[in-house]
């Protein structure tokens, strides 16, 4: 069986993927923008002229379509509808799988009556859609057009074992320290990245009221696969507020042993997006155990009851954001034993890849199942 990925070869999320039906005995093909690397798997990088912001996947077009003829794959599940979504659509393969991430669904269809119209002429020729949340269903449904009898809901979920996997207190004090991370001091980390959804300028405005009233706290925000620009602003804004020494900027990505280590060393994750879908990185400070402060959009509260498990901010707010870490602060380490078996509990019994990869490979089958009954039927 071959599969074809429409997707950033950089993204962890297609590196999962990709890897996990390879292992299963799939023959998997990236077609990407973006150059990336994924063992075993081949990936083609797709040519495009520079700029042209969105509409540069509308001149991978031709490339793509020689690309899947000569592949000639039994899945295209294509990743963010606004984006590869929108290509997979174009290129006219079957079955097409399409699975939206948050902003694409949340934000893309809302900027003009043409982006809606491509976000809506994308899911329309998915044969089936995949969200990972019930907001995101309904979002298809209502905003989309979508026919509900086409979407499968439910979470990509997590590396459980991987994220559980034991560091010694050794490995996360190397850690701490590469960062420039003194002993005893307090950290919060952001794991999202910067983009402008993430709202990290919000996450920069809460710590001057957080180090006034804790100061051995730090800020590790996270640049991700996020912009430059978006970075640069985020540290001028720290200048400008005089707490750029309190805020730590990791400027590349991380490996996921890393990413492991610093949410084990960590006190609290923030995750304050002004739309998304269910959050693999909120997810996986989750299980790793500092205390969960989310956003209070509709998917983050499927995950953090506010008070119970974690705590909620209104998006933009920063004053309520840094009430809500100082508020935490002061209460460890009650806090992060109190919350963190609760929220280890919540992620192992709903949220584990296991689930997902096997409701994943149910949908594949499902499409290519569909697509062999409509050939043949054809063939009648």
């Amino acid at each position: 069986m071959i599969l074809c990925l429409l997707a950033d070869a950089r993204s962890i999320h297609t590196l999962r993927w990709a890897r996990h039906f390879l292992h299963a005995g799939w023959t998997v093909v990236v077609l990407s923008l973006a150059s990336g690397e994924i063992g075993g798997v081949r990936v083609i990088e797709l040519k495009t002229p520079p700029g042209f912001g969105k509409w540069r996947y509308c001149f991978a077009v031709p490339q793509v379509r020689r690309t899947l003829r000569e592949l000639k794959p039994d899945v295209v599940h294509a990743h963010y509808i606004s984006s590869y979504g929108l290509l997979g659509a174009l290129a006219g393969w079957r079955p097409l799988i399409l699975s939206c991430w948050g902003s694409d669904l949340y934000e893309f269809p809302h900027r003009s009556a043409l982006h809606k119209a491509l976000a809506r002429y994308a899911a329309g020729k998915a044969d089936l859609l995949v969200a990972e949340s019930q907001r995101a269903t309904r979002t298809l449904v209502d905003a989309l057009g979508a026919r509900p009898e086409r979407i499968r809901t439910f979470s990509w979920g997590i590396d459980v074992d991987f994220f559980l996997r034991h560091d010694s207190p050794e490995l996360i004090a190397n850690y701490r320290r590469r960062l420039g991370i003194a002993d005893g001091t307090k950290v919060v980390v952001s794991p999202r990245g910067m983009k402008a959804v993430y709202e990290t300028p919000t996450i920069v405005r809460a710590i001057p009221e957080v180090v006034k009233l804790h100061p051995d706290t730090v800020f590790v925000l996270l640049r991700g696969f996020g912009n430059e620009r978006d970075e640069m602003e985020a540290m001028k804004l720290a200048d400008k507020l005089g707490v750029r020494s309190k805020a730590i900027f990791v400027r590349t990505p991380i490996e996921p042993e890393e990413m492991r280590r610093l949410l084990k060393a960590s006190d609290i994750v923030v995750s304050v997006p002004r739309s998304d879908d269910i959050s693999s990185a909120l997810l996986e400070g989750m299980l790793c155990g500092p205390v969960p402060i989310a956003s209070a959009i509709e998917t983050n509260q499927e995950l953090i009851e506010d008070g119970a498990n974690g705590f909620t901010a209104p998006v933009g707010d920063a004053a309520a954001l840094a009430e809500r870490i100082c508020h935490v602060l002061s209460g460890l380490p009650e806090y992060k034993l109190r919350f963190g078996s609760r929220n280890r509990e919540r992620v192992l019994s709903h949220y584990a890849w296991a689930r997902g990869v096997q409701r994943m490979e149910s949908v594949y089958a499902e499409a290519v199942g569909n697509t062999q009954a409509a050939c043949a039927q054809h063939a009648i």
